[in-house]
C-alpha cells in the first residue's frame, strides 16, 4: 500500500512537469528504509514516460535492499494492479532504472552520521524539518552528489518526514 502512495506522488510530479511548474528532474532523491517509496516513484515516473531517475539513499541495513530488490517491488506492485484489472499501459521497470546506495548509511540502521546531522542543521535553518535517521541522510547524499558534480540535471529531494 505504501508503494502505491508513492506511485501517486510520481504522478503528481509528472503533472507538475506537464503544467510547466517544475522542470523534469534528472533525479529524485529519497530515503529508502523498506524500498516502497523508491519503488513507487520509479514505477509512477516510468508509467508517465519521464526519464527521471530515482536515487534511493539506503538507511536500513537489516535486510538486503538494493536496486534489484527495489525494482522487483515495483514490478510486483505493477503485477498486482494489473491482476486487479488496472490498465497501466506499456512500461517496463528494472534495476537499471533506479539506484539504491548505502554510502550514507553510517554504522548501522538508526545510527546518525556527521554528514546527516550537518544536513539536518542546514535544513532547519531554511525551515525544513528533517529527522536524523532517514531524511537527513538523504539530504546529505544530495549535498555530496552535488559537490562532486555527479547529479544529472535538476535534482528533486523528496521529503518523506511528516510535519511536527
Amino acid at each position: 500500500v505504501g508503494t502505491l502512495g508513492y506511485v501517486e506522488a510520481a504522478l503528481e510530479i509528472a503533472q507538475q512537469v506537464a503544467d510547466g511548474v517544475l522542470p523534469e528532474p534528472g533525479v529524485v532523491v529519497t530515503a529508502v528504509g523498506s524500498g516502497g517509496t523508491a519503488a513507487g516513484l520509479a514505477m509512477g515516473l516510468r508509467m508517465m514516460g519521464l526519464r527521471t531517475r530515482v536515487m534511493g539513499v539506503v538507511v536500513n541495513d537489516s535486510f538486503r535492499l538494493d536496486r534489484v530488490v527495489v525494482a522487483d517491488l515495483a514490478r510486483r506492485t505493477a503485477e498486482l494492479l494489473r491482476s486487479r484489472g488496472v490498465d497501466l499501459g506499456a512500461f517496463d521497470i528494472g534495476p537499471n532504472d533506479l539506484d539504491a546506495d548505502d554510502r550514507w548509511l553510517g554504522d548501522t540502521y538508526g545510527a546518525t552520521t556527521p554528514e546527516g546531522l550537518e544536513a539536518q542543521q542546514l535544513a532547519e535553518q531554511a525551515g525544513l524539518h528533517l529527522e536524523p535517521v532517514y531524511t537527513a541522510k538523504a539530504l546529505a547524499a544530495v549535498r555530496d552528489l552535488d559537490e562532486r558534480g555527479v547529479l544529472d540535471g535538476p535534482a528533486l529531494f523528496l521529503q518523506t518526514h511528516g510535519s511536527r
